[in-house]
């Protein structure tokens, strides 16, 4: 039998051969005009996945703020509850970091009334207690006669009482300071008090704020 390749079969094989190739060059080029393509920028949307499955900064957070939760339980006994409803509003809400600046305004009303201050009053006062203050600070000035108070130092503060109603939270917290309180006239004669003399003091504040608000800053309604 004749071996080899008919003309016939040389044909075939070729257009077999071709058509192979084409597809081929078809694929690179598809290929090529992807990589061709400008690359676009990344989605500055989180995508479906990463809102369902925490990432690992998230999950550190998450457990951070888990583990926070704890402590104060731990610390905090009886009020950690309402705590740790607060911080489930405002996770930035943190029962240290609050009395820090609640010993903070305590420092400030007290030396604001002492100097008439009523602009940093007016900040840190409900307007019930503001114009409480005010009433008072109006009638020493009328009379001649102001309260000269110096805080000597907070010798201890703590909590007495929290509570969380829908949104709003209310932090009552107890100081004890050392204060000198004198009474001067007008032209700042000392008229009452040894300024030589500091006496223990013991105050109940009431703080409070909307824990939904943007603002975190907390109005003192009672002292």
């Amino acid at each position: 039998m004749d071996q080899g390749f008919s003309y016939g079969d040389i044909i075939v094989i070729g257009a077999i051969a071709a058509f192979i190739l084409l597809r081929y060059r078809a694929m690179l080029g598809e290929t090529g005009e992807r990589d061709d393509m400008p690359h676009q920028a990344p989605s500055t949307t989180t995508p479906d996945f990463e809102r369902v499955i925490l990432l690992p900064s998230a999950r550190a957070a998450a457990a951070a703020a888990d583990k926070k939760d704890e402590e104060i339980g731990e610390k905090y006994g009886s009020l950690a509850e309402n705590f740790v409803a607060m911080r489930g509003i405002d996770r930035e809400f943190a029962p240290d970091e609050f009395m820090t600046g609640a010993r903070t305004a305590y420092e400030m009303v007290i030396g604001a009334f002492s100097k008439g201050d009523r602009e940093t009053l007016k900040m840190l006062l409900s307007d019930t207690l503001y114009k409480q203050f005010d009433a008072s600070l109006t009638a020493a000035e009328e009379s001649g006669r102001h309260d000269d108070t110096t805080l000597v130092a907070i010798t201890k503060s703590e909590f007495s009482e929290a509570q969380l109603k829908g949104s709003t939270a209310t932090i009552a917290v107890d100081f004890v300071s050392e204060q000198i309180h004198l009474v001067r006239d007008a032209e700042g004669t000392i008229l009452e008090g040894n300024p030589s003399h500091a006496a223990p003091v013991e105050d109940r504040w009431v703080f409070t704020r909307n824990l939904a608000n943007a603002d975190p800053n907390w109005q003192i309604i009672e002292t």
